[in-house]
């Protein structure tokens, strides 16, 4: 439900065919990491391992996060 205080004609505004949709963008994906929309393939990456798709703008944050999953400390190799 759309709650807005604009009134909306469906002859005014040619709400009236499936036109209105088809010009609505699409998702290509949502992120795993803020859970946002990603548009475009060439806006995203996928992370190796986990196969994630994620935002580019989002790695900063989903690699500190998600430090240990693909990186583990050397001094712990070595015990």
């Amino acid at each position: 439900m759309i709650f807005t205080n604009r009134y909306f004609s469906a002859a005014e505004d040619d709400f009236s065919s499936d036109d209105v949709y088809e010009k609505a963008p699409r998702a290509f994906a949502y992120c795993e990491h803020c859970g946002f929309a990603i548009y475009s393939p060439e806006d995203a990456l996928i992370v190796d391992g986990s196969e994630d798709i994620i935002h580019f703008a989002c790695w900063g944050e989903y690699s500190e996060e998600h430090m240990f999953d693909f990186s583990r400390k050397v001094s712990d190799y070595y015990r």
